[in-house]
């Protein structure tokens, strides 16, 4: 059958009336057919096959009879017995005569086989060019009807005979595109979000000549559908990709949530159309960067133009659509211009942007979820810089679920995170995470953050390495400082991290945390990762709390990478947990450290030293100490202090026979215990007595394992 060949206003059911008659008997007078004798079918194909759509005004497709079109009439209860009618007369027009050999049956199945006609994969078709509908296929079949005289292929005649009807159907989709873009397209991809055109969700329409026919800057492709139709739930969003054979602009995106189901019936020419004049900049018909319609962002064209919607002293709304590699591209750092005053709220939308080159923000402001950056490469010679944003420095915001992952950022000066390079203003960070990534500077890395001012981290964690040739690494944060009233939070974290400090003897670096200097929380966090250092300075969580008339709260925290710091020096200040206390008040509880400590002097299996006021309390250390003779300087709780200390309830299981070496400050203890007897478990619990009202609380705080885990 030659497909659709005329295109004619109309709107009608689409109707396929057939007769069957044996040779020499008038079809007035049907006869019951012999199996094995020559009979002649007279076919009639609809005048046009009808259109529903989206407010379409246009026309219907009219399909005709070609050369090499049959009629198969099978016997339903055994497919293997048919006979094919072959097209005798009718070519061209929609009624035509089949001669073939008869079938008996008691019910048949009768269906229209073409001789170019259906595609072998209807989610990957090929049309000429624009408009045209010459490779569209039509097929229709009546399934487990009692005769095949007088056939009309149409619902109420099967129904009749006892059986069921159904008919191919066609999509049109019609979009108006920017000048000159309608002739360059030569692919057409329709991507849904939910399970509708098979597995993957998509259906792709080539261009064997790019043209742009009638109506100028508007493409019309068309599909076949299969009779079973397709349906489009309310709430589908439908992305369109229109493939050019430009490289300077190698694709245009348009984004349709449908608001009611749509089905592409069949049986009907459904049509879709589409206003898609503005998809250089943006994937929406009425984007305006509001939050009721923000602008859609599905391709890398429309995310380089997001810097030319931006405004001053306004928030812009954008939304990613689909996934947007970046390879080769360049980019410019969004709102990076002082003031700084363009911000931006971008829904992720649970999409990837891949392989920047650049930092997605230069001065964050404004507020960000549900995003995923992979394969960032950033190197850069100095400055301040993370994958996510190089700085948060004029207002508040959040950045909330948002992972960087498989990536890396190499400064040759100072300060890098894979979400930041420095934050000073209230930036709220949850579910934020930093997956395998490499990151290196001379100073103030973290695997999150470098250099945290403000703000507060929850539900975040951080994987890969961390390294520095001067100073301050953290697996979470290089460096916490700055003079912001209240706390800075970091809460329920972790990092697997490894941490590391390459050159000279100052390498202040932790599992978690570099440094801090200011008042902080750290709650229910842990760090999993290796710490090392050539210099003095580190522990499995916190490198250095150096925090003058500030206070510092660990509470529920725990560390099991090993640290390895100044082997061949003289002094480490390094502990399992906290490598050393500078200056100010750190109070510990509830928490533990299980990795090893190879170090030089002044170091202990939980904390190196201490020079400021330190409270412990109900924690405990298996870390085995190593690198110099137990005797010579170590002590589970403290390598050195020359402050104050107290210490409650503490258990330090390992073969040093101290609590404490070179205990020159203040030093008060309450029922600890050191030695390797029984477990931790029991050497804790032994401890009640003692402690009363302040005992353990292996209810809601510790499990009652031999060596205790926090609930």
């Amino acid at each position: 059958m030659k497909k659709y060949l005329v295109i004619m206003a109309a709107v009608a059911a689409a109707l396929l009336a057939v007769s069957c008659n044996k040779e020499q008997n008038t079809p007035d007078e049907p006869q019951q057919t012999v199996a094995g004798e020559q009979i002649t079918i007279t076919a009639s194909i609809p005048a046009e096959l009808s259109k529903v759509g989206l407010a379409y005004t246009g026309t219907a497709l009219h399909p005709t009879w070609a050369a090499g079109d049959k009629i198969r009439v099978a016997d339903h209860s055994n497919s293997s017995n048919y006979q094919d009618f072959e097209l005798a007369s009718g070519e061209g027009t929609q009624s035509g005569t089949f001669t073939g050999t008869a079938v008996s049956a008691t019910s048949y199945d009768i269906s229209i086989v073409n001789a170019t006609s259906w595609p072998a994969n209807v989610l990957a078709q090929t049309q000429a060019e624009d408009e045209s509908t010459a490779h569209l296929g039509y097929s229709a079949t009546l399934t487990g009807v009692n005769t095949y005289e007088d056939i009309a292929f149409t619902s109420a005649w099967a129904s009749s005979k006892g059986g069921t009807f159904a008919q191919s159907g066609a999509l049109h989709l019609s979009v108006t595109l920017p000048d000159g873009v309608a002739a360059k397209v030569n692919n057409v991809t329709m991507v849904a979000d939910k399970n509708i055109f098979g597995p993957t969700g998509t259906m792709t329409i080539a261009i064997t000549t790019p043209k742009d026919n009638g109506t100028s800057n508007t493409l019309d492709v068309f599909a076949s559908i299969p009779p079973t139709g397709v349906t489009i739930p309310s709430g589908t969003g439908l992305l369109f990709k229109f493939g050019t054979n430009d490289d300077a602009h190698s694709v245009y995106t348009r984004y349709y949530l449908t608001s009611s189901a749509l089905n592409l019936a069949g049986g009907q020419l459904n049509l879709i159309s589409l206003t898609g004049t503005n998809t250089d900049k943006f994937a929406g018909k009425d984007d305006d960067g509001t939050a009721a319609h923000p602008y859609l962002i599905a391709d890398k064209y429309q995310m380089q133009a997001m810097k030319n919607l931006l405004v001053s002293e306004q928030t812009k709304y954008f939304k990613l659509v689909d996934d947007i590699d970046m390879t080769g591209e360049s980019w410019t750092a969004l709102n990076n211009a002082s003031p700084f005053d363009k911000a931006i709220n971008l829904d992720g939308n649970g999409k990837t942007i891949s392989h920047l080159r650049m930092s997605l923000f230069y001065t964050y402001n404004g507020d960000v979820a549900n995003l995923t950056i992979d394969a960032a490469e950033i190197d850069q010679s100095k400055g301040n810089y993370g994958i996510f944003a190089r700085q948060a420095t004029v207002t508040d915001g959040t950045v909330t679920n948002v992972t960087v992952k498989n990536s890396s950022l190499v400064s040759g000066n100072t300060i890098v995170g894979a979400l930041f390079g420095t934050v000073s203003t209230n930036i709220v960070m949850t579910g934020c995470v930093a997956d395998n990534v490499t990151l290196s500077s001379t100073q103030q890395a973290g695997g999150l953050v470098g250099l945290m001012k403000a703000g507060s981290i929850e539900n975040c964690s951080a994987s890969g390495s961390v390294t520095v040739t001067t100073y301050y690494a953290g697996g979470l944060v290089g460096l916490i400082n700055g003079s912001e009233a209240g706390d800075i939070v970091v809460r329920n974290s972790h990092s697997s991290v490894a941490v590391a400090h390459t050159t000279g003897n100052n390498s202040r670096v932790g599992g978690l945390i570099g440094q801090i200097e200011r008042d902080a929380t750290i709650e229910k966090c842990y760090a999993t990762g290796a710490v090392s250092g050539t210099g003095h300075y580190g522990g499995g969580l916190i490198g250095v709390v150096n925090a003058a008339d500030k206070t510092v709260n660990i509470s529920k925290c725990y560390a099991t990478g090993n640290v390895t710091l100044n082997t061949g020096g003289n002094f480490s200040h390094a502990g399992g947990l906290l490598g050393r206390v500078d200056a100010g008040t750190v109070n510990i509880s509830n928490c533990y450290s299980t990795g090893s400590v190879t170090i030089r002097r002044y170091s202990g299996g939980f904390v190196g030293t201490n020079n400021g006021t330190l409270s412990i309390t109900n924690s405990y250390t298996t870390s085995d100490i190593s690198g110099i003779a137990l005797s010579t300087a170590c002590g589970l709780v403290l390598g050195s202090n020359s402050g104050t200390v107290t210490c409650t309830g503490f258990v330090a299981w390992n073969s040093c026979d101290r609590l404490f070496c070179y205990p020159a400050g203040a030093v008060s203890t309450t029922g600890n215990y050191y030695g390797t007897e029984g477990s931790v478990y029991s050497q804790a619990l032994a401890l009640a007595s003692t402690l009363g009202a302040n005992a353990w609380d292996f209810v809601n705080v510790w499990t009652t394992d031999a060596e205790p885990k926090l609930r």
